[in-house]
């Protein structure tokens, strides 16, 4: 229980975080005597992800505590695709490129999407945070098997 309250502490700090100081950047370039309209534009969109990061994560805990699992019909390439738009912005603040080779025609899988967000965005953030000092790619490759990922 201990292991789980500091992971989602972590979850829920970090975008929290991340939000705080996209947002304090934002004003910084809006209160400029000739305000960056563009920058603090972009600075906003970064809020969003952040937040909706956050909100992921509130929702995966919301989920465990009650033990409820909402299954669905899952496609887990759209899915996929759905997180790298959601984190495009966090990799390429550090130019990462995220390269996808994914397997047309899966069939969809029987899994609580929200769960499977929080895995997709953990692997690709953990992937992010461990290239931030290199030149690198984080890559989802091809494969027949979901959930295969190569970081």
């Amino acid at each position: 229980m201990g292991e789980l309250t500091a992971s989602l502490a972590h979850e829920i700090r970090q975008p929290i975080s991340a939000a705080v100081t996209t947002l304090k950047t934002c004003l910084r370039w809006l209160g400029r005597d000739q305000p960056d309209v563009a920058e603090a534009s972009e600075a906003a969109s970064r809020l969003v992800k952040d937040v909706t990061r956050g909100l992921i994560s509130l929702q995966n805990h919301a989920l465990f505590k009650k033990g409820v699992l909402h299954r669905e019909l899952v496609d887990v390439n759209e899915l996929i695709r759905e997180m790298i738009v959601l984190l495009s912005s966090e990799a390429s603040r550090y130019s990462i490129s995220i390269r996808t080779e994914l397997a047309e025609g899966l069939p969809k899988v029987m899994a609580d999407r929200v769960q499977l967000q929080q895995v997709f965005m953990n692997l690709m953030l953990n992937g992010i945070d461990a290239m931030k000092e290199r030149v690198a790619e984080v890559s989802l490759p091809s494969s027949r098997k979901p959930a295969m990922v190569n970081c």
